[in-house]
């Protein structure tokens, strides 16, 4: 499997995975429970780290730290700014998947 193949294998997934992520994410904030709010945050982190969605990461890296510190109210806060990211870096990726060579071909330009 060539390195191509790979990482739209990659990015395929987490845009299919992702919107189960925003929803645990968000049920762990209702809640008010911090650790799975903190490690659904972390786990976005990474995740969007691994597909170059830079942005979506640091808003997800700022839930995670609030987390860990049990600020529900302003992890609450952020969660449109975190969906927003999360859009934008779907359309840009969706719009690359209709581009010769996959969806991974055009994210770094």
């Amino acid at each position: 499997m060539g390195n191509t193949t790979l990482a739209d294998r990659v990015v395929t997934r987490f845009l299919s995975d992702m919107p189960q992520q925003l929803l645990a994410l968000s049920a762990a904030l209702d809640r008010a429970d911090s650790k799975s709010a903190r490690l659904t945050a972390h786990a976005i982190k990474g995740a969007a780290a691994n597909v170059g969605g830079l942005q979506l990461r640091n808003v997800a890296r700022e839930l995670e730290r609030l987390g860990e510190s049990g600020n529900m109210q302003a992890a609450a806060e952020l969660v449109p700014q975190l969906t927003l990211q999360w859009e934008r870096f779907r359309n840009q990726t969706e719009s690359a998947v209709s581009t010769p060579g996959g969806p991974t071909s055009s994210l770094n330009h």
